[in-house]
């Protein structure tokens, strides 16, 4: 299986999952933002902008994002999660925040949000295999376009980068880059 079905597969198993149980789920006030999100997608490993190809295959993706302050149609959220990597690569967990902006009262959604990561990968060049990463605390950027599909609902396309920004360690700055697709679960 390649890592590409692999994603496929483990997407549209994940969406099938989530309708189910939004089907089951009680309705929310219309147009508003929900106060509790949990996250499941997968993405593609070291692809983007950074990217090279020293890793690769599929990543899953689990995350939680908790409603801290609303502003009409946009709000601030909490959020924690973690990529973890399926192949031989690295996986990270991390914390952050994010803004989420709504678009009237369409169901399109963008969302940026900033934060750190810890991961499990190398520090230093070791093989040609692993990618490194100079430190293993490292800021996080994300960035994802939505739509709530229902109440309980939601899918993004979503992409995110690690990277310590040659700041704690100016040699080993590679950076890592993944994006994909998430499904998410309001209650």
């Amino acid at each position: 299986m390649t890592a590409m079905h692999f994603t496929r597969t483990l997407c549209l198993t994940s969406a099938a999952l989530l309708m189910s149980l939004g089907a089951h789920a009680e309705s929310s006030t219309p147009n508003m933002l929900p106060k509790h999100i949990v996250f499941l997608g997968g993405l593609a490993h070291n692809k983007g902008p950074i990217a090279s190809e020293t890793e690769d295959g599929p990543d899953v993706n689990i995350a939680y994002h908790h409603l801290l302050k609303r502003f009409d149609n946009s709000g601030l959220y909490a959020h924690g999660g973690a990529v973890i990597n399926l192949s031989d690569g690295t996986s990270y967990a991390y914390i952050g925040g994010t803004g989420r902006l709504a678009f009237g009262a369409s169901p399109v959604y963008g969302e940026i949000g900033v934060g750190f990561a810890v991961h499990d990968g190398d520090l230093e060049k070791k093989s040609n295999n692993k990618r490194e990463l100079g430190s293993r605390e490292l800021f996080r950027f994300e960035i994802s376009l939505g739509y709530q599909i229902s109440d309980a609902i939601s899918a993004s396309l979503f992409m995110d980068h690690i990277s310590n920004g040659s700041i704690l360690n100016n040699d080993d700055n590679r950076g890592l880059d993944t994006y994909g697709l998430r499904i998410g679960y309001s209650y």
